[in-house]
């Protein structure tokens, strides 16, 4: 299915702050990691309770972790919990990983991982990067590790649980590309990026993905072919480091903000936005 990019409007806003990426948890009493069939996970100073839509806690005590929720996947009966540390570490705020059982709030197993996502089954998968790691695990419902890929980013896992990564290695020049994770270990490359620390893509309906690589606006499909293409501007692979992007749907329309910061102090921004009507070409 091809597409093409219709700009509706476009502006420059000079000075404006990249909205960051805050850990959670900071100054809450109370927050909401997750909400399902009428239950919800909380991150209380007491630790992670699963509680009823009547604030009755499910389990019999909190699970009680060191430093701060980030974020949780649920898989049928198990959650997967990643956390943040109160100390900074060579691994920065990074903290580890726990599969719970959600009937009891049990921990099953410790592992360690940034991002994941959650597959059938109670299974989960869970990926790092740095020091030489750029891996994917995937763990079942009682711990173990049944597989794991050489690739690492940010995971797209459709219904039928096939798994994409639009992947962020850090290195320059960068080796990521958009692939496919398979059952068995293979890793299958797709379009190549020149940017090594893209941001979050988003999903269509037909599972195809846009995203904005190097100031270049794509849509790719699930057999990892390119539908799409929309010039937003330029940004060379030397200066890519200065940018962070973001695209989402706002309504009927694709919202796109590109944040460029200076090179040298004092940290100026400016931020470039674009609406566009995304059109399905029959």
């Amino acid at each position: 299915m091809k597409y093409i990019f219709k700009l509706v409007k476009s502006a420059k806003v000079l000075g404006s702050l990249p909205h960051g990426k805050s850990i959670k948890c900071s100054n809450e009493k109370s927050l909401v990691l997750a909400e399902f069939d009428d239950l919800k996970v909380v991150a209380r100073a007491e630790g992670i309770s699963l509680l009823s839509r009547q604030e009755i806690s499910i389990w019999k005590q909190p699970f009680k972790i060191e430093g701060k929720a980030n974020e949780v996947y649920i898989s049928q009966d198990r959650l997967l919990l990643t956390t943040f540390t109160s100390d900074y570490h060579a691994w920065g705020f990074l903290g580890p990983a726990f599969l719970i059982d959600l009937n009891n709030g049990e921990g099953i197993v410790q592992i360690r991982g940034e991002n994941g996502a959650a597959l059938g089954n109670g299974s989960f998968i869970i990926g790092l990067e740095g020091y030489g790691v750029f891996n994917t695990w995937q763990y079942d419902r009682t711990g173990e590790m049944t597989q794991q890929w050489n690739s690492y980013g940010h995971y797209i896992v459709d219904e039928e649980y096939n798994i994409r990564v639009l992947e962020r290695d850090r290195v320059s020049p960068t080796k990521s590309g958009l692939c496919r994770l398979h059952a068995s270990g293979e890793v299958e490359k797709g379009p190549l990026l020149k940017d090594s620390q893209i941001s979050q893509p988003l999903v269509l309906e037909d599972q195809s993905v846009v995203y904005i690589d190097c100031g270049i606006l794509k849509v790719v499909d699930v057999s990892l072919e390119i539908q799409g293409e929309f010039f937003l501007m330029e940004i060379s692979q030397e200066d890519v480091w200065r940018f962070s992007t973001s695209v989402r749907y706002v309504g009927d329309y694709i919202e796109v903000e590109i944040y460029e910061r200076t090179e040298e102090p004092p940290l100026t921004y400016k931020r470039y936005d674009w609406q566009l009507d995304l059109i399905v070409v029959v």
